[in-house]
Formats: structure tokens, sequence, C-alpha cells
């Protein structure tokens, strides 16, 4: 009997001492000793988030806000939550700090909501800086390359692969993005924006919008979307023509110059014209277009020139493309 009460003494020490061991992490975490605290969690997720929300606390009541917006990032706690605190104390780089910290911890999680809100307040929080620092009145230089530090910084974020793979698959989002711009009137950042999703559409048309034209014409070059060039050829041959047919001679027969005839149709002015009468030339002549509507249409362009010789050479060498009633009638209604 001695012998069996002997054991279950030993039995029941070794269990308190086990469990004892097991809440030794607590204990740490109570006393503030975090480090120590992680070592004793073995790893164990649940009591590692826990010890990071501890700890967090600790140095968000010491204001060692930076401390604690990096560790906070490591907790479950949510970050509405965490947020608001940086918010109401009016910490801006530690709010910034910690959802920067918060993104880069969710990394490839399968939660793409909580990254595109993420995403959308850090954003808002750069949009914001670049508006004050627009306003304040400060030297011009020193406001500059805090101007422009801060809005490289917002463009870096935002043409990060992982941000941009996640965004493009919420066009909702982007659409919040795209209207924060605008109510910040950040229109720079808001084409740098659209540019990146490749909305090129809203590029060309913010710079047709600014009279930003040989822009609109080199965003145009550089997509080579021929469906954009017959949509908009006919606004920047109004106000480039020379430019406007240097481009579209350069993409030579990648474009159909019969898609492209309404643009030609409005031409006024003199230079409008004789860049016209310039690209229905090379389409004809180096491009050996064949059809019928774009030789009559030249025609009509040369018959304008008051040259003959111009008309004579053009009619002895399209002869066969020109429809002969046409040609007929124009000539008539040329010398009436």
């Amino acid at each position: 009997k001695q012998w069996y009460q002997r054991r279950v003494a030993i039995t029941a020490g070794r269990f308190k001492v086990h469990k004892e061991e097991r809440n030794v992490w607590r204990m740490y975490m109570e006393l503030r000793k975090f480090q120590e605290a992680e070592k004793y969690a073995d790893g164990d997720q649940a009591k590692l988030f826990e010890i990071a929300s501890e700890e967090g606390d600790y140095y968000f009541e010491q204001k060692y806000y930076e401390d604690a917006a990096q560790t906070y990032a490591l907790s479950h706690r949510s970050f509405e939550e965490i947020a608001l605190k940086f918010i109401n104390e009016g910490t801006t780089a530690a709010l910034m700090n910690f959802l920067r910290t918060k993104l880069d911890s969710i990394g490839n999680s399968n939660n793409p909501t909580q990254i595109c809100m993420l995403v959308v307040w850090i954003v808002e929080i750069y949009l914001s800086e670049i508006s004050s620092l627009e306003k304040q009145q400060q030297s011009s230089e020193e406001k500059s390359d805090k101007l422009q530090s801060t809005r490289a910084d917002l463009r870096n974020f935002l043409s990060n692969e992982f941000v941009i793979r996640n965004i493009k698959k919420n066009k909702p989002i982007i659409k919040v993005i795209q209207e924060m711009m605008a109510s910040y009137g950040d229109t720079s950042d808001m084409i740098y924006f659209a540019d990146l999703m490749e909305d090129i559409e809203k590029v060309i048309m913010h710079h047709i919008h600014d009279q930003q034209y040989t822009s609109a014409l080199d965003t145009l070059r550089k997509r080579r979307s021929p469906d954009l060039f017959y949509k908009y050829t006919p606004t920047l041959m109004k106000y480039i023509p020379r430019n406007t047919v240097d481009i579209l001679e350069q993409f030579g027969r990648s474009l159909d110059p019969k898609r492209l005839l309404p643009s030609f149709i409005h031409c006024k002015t003199t230079d409008q014209k004789e860049q016209a009468l310039r690209y229905l030339q090379f389409v004809v002549f180096s491009t050996k277009c064949k059809d019928e509507a774009i030789h009559n249409f030249l025609l009509s362009l040369v018959v304008q020139q008051d040259d003959e010789g111009l008309l004579l050479d053009f009619l002895d060498k399209t002869d066969a493309n020109v429809d002969k009633k046409y040609r007929l009638r124009l000539c008539v209604d040329t010398t009436a």
C-alpha cells in the first residue's frame, strides 16, 4: 500500500510539472519577456499569435509605435482594429508600416479580399500624403524632393508583381483605386496605374483630355492596337496630322486603310488634307493597295490640289482601280 501511494504521488508530481511546463510561455508573456515566451511556445501558432498580440499592446502602450506595427502584423488581430488604433494616435508612418508588414505576412494566402483591402488602405495613405505635400508651404526644393520620393514609393508599390497579380483579379478594386486617384486630382498617377492595369484606352483618353496629343499618339504607337488606331486617328489627325501620318506609315500593312478613311473625310485645313493625301499615296504606291474606295478618295484629294501634272500621273498609274463614272463626275464637278 505504501509503495502504491508513493507511486501515485510521483506520477501526480510528474503530471503537475508537465502541466506547468506547458504554461511557461504564458508566464513569460505575462512578465513581458516575449522572446522567452516564444521559445517555450514551441512553434505553436496559436500561442505565437497571442504572444505577438500582447507584445504589440505593450509596445503601443509605451508609444513605440513602429515596433508595435511590426509586432501586431504577426498577430491575428483584425487589421481594421489595429489600423484604427494608429489612426487615433495620428501615427501615419506606423500605420503604413503595419499595413505593409501585414500584406507581406499574408503572402500568397487564399484571402484575396483582405489583400485587396490592404492595398486600398496603403494607396489611400500614399495619395493623402502626396496631396498634403502639394499643399504645404515650404521651400520648392524640399517639397519637390519629398513629393518625388513619395510618388516613387507609391509607384513602386503599385508595380509590385504580387500587388498587380491580385488587383487584376478584382475589377471593382481597380475602379476604387481609380476613383480615389480622381478624387485627389492625381492625374499622373491615374495614368500610371491605368497603364499598369493595361487600360490603354483610359490612358489615351486622359492624354487627349489634357490636350497632350503627342503623348496619346505615343501610347498608340507602343501598344500597337489597330482598333485603337481606328478609334482615335480622327482626333489626332485634327490636331497633329503630320505626326499621326508618320506613325500610320510605320505600321504599314498592319492597319486597314479602308477603316481609316473616316479619319480623312473630315480633314478641312490645308495641312490636314496634305497629310491625308500623303498617307493615301503611301498606301496606294508603297503598300500596293488596290481597294477602289481608297483610290477614289485619293483621286478626290488629288483633284483638289489643282496640279494637272500630279493628276495625270495619278490617273496613269491607277486608272484600273478608279471607278470610271466617279472619275468622270469628279472631273466635271471640278471644271464646272
